[in-house]
């Protein structure tokens, strides 16, 4: 029983830790494309700056704000496992 818990727990960790990176995929691609409409040459390039900027910027905070609480989360589990040993 212990060991089915143990991997459905990987993967549940594995899972957390995925998410993130797909959506840092997702922002590389919303610049990617914004990169794209401002080579059209058709749109207001301060218009194009402020969507590259927004996006990049929400990317960062995003990033912050998960990454702070999954520092959280491993502080804890090294501290729980440290006083098991």
């Amino acid at each position: 029983m212990t060991n089915f818990l143990d991997s459905q727990f990987f993967r549940c960790v594995t899972h957390v830790y995925d998410l993130p990176s797909r959506l840092n995929a997702s922002f590389a691609r919303v610049i990617k494309h914004v990169a794209l409409l401002e080579q059209v040459g058709i749109f207001d390039a301060q218009t194009i700056a402020r969507l590259h900027t927004r996006s990049k910027e929400l990317q960062a905070d995003a990033n912050h704000h998960l990454l702070a609480k999954l520092h959280g989360i491993e502080q804890q589990d090294q501290t729980r496992f440290a006083q098991t040993e």
